[in-house]
């Protein structure tokens, strides 16, 4: 009887299996971290416009349902400011502003509250006094919690409603 032979991998077939095996590898790594990085990006993006509905729906607010008697909309009172100023009825004044990179509401004598997340900068708030009829509020927001910066430019021009 004669014994079979077996015959394993030589030392070229290796090295090759182990080449093609750390190509593959270290192109399923890039893949992913492209995708991880992505999906960062991504959620900048999307925190960067949830606070900006936020942001403008407290603007809204703001400009809405003013004390007229009492002197409505005090700043800005013509041209351009960095500060909203409103009279609301049952409140008192309330302010808007920014505070480095924060915007910030204070009403009355109250102390002052952050609108944005801590993980949203405001930068650039301004607010533009178009005639008696209208106010434009102008803001750039931005976030970077993973690789470049998410930034913004927006803006919103309210008619202003008694």
């Amino acid at each position: 009887m004669t014994a079979k032979k077996t015959r394993g991998f030589t030392l070229i077939e290796s090295i090759l299996y182990f080449g093609l095996f750390a190509v593959i590898a270290g192109g399923g790594l890039a893949a992913a971290g492209g995708i991880i990085g992505t999906a960062a990006r991504s959620a900048d993006r999307v925190a960067v416009a949830e606070e900006a509905n936020f942001l403008s729906a407290k603007i809204g607010w703001l400009l809405t349902g003013f004390d007229e008697a009492a002197g409505g909309v005090t700043s800005p009172a013509t041209g351009e400011s960095d500060v909203l100023e409103v009279r609301k009825p049952g409140i008192g004044v309330v302010r808007l502003e920014a505070r480095g990179t924060d915007a910030v509401l204070t009403r009355a004598n109250g102390a002052p509250n952050t609108l944005n997340g801590s993980g949203v900068r405001v930068t650039s708030l301004r607010f533009l006094r178009s005639g008696p009829e209208a106010v434009t509020a102008q803001f750039t927001l931005s976030s970077s919690s993973a690789g470049p910066v998410v930034r913004q430019d927006f803006e919103l021009t309210k008619y202003l409603l008694p």
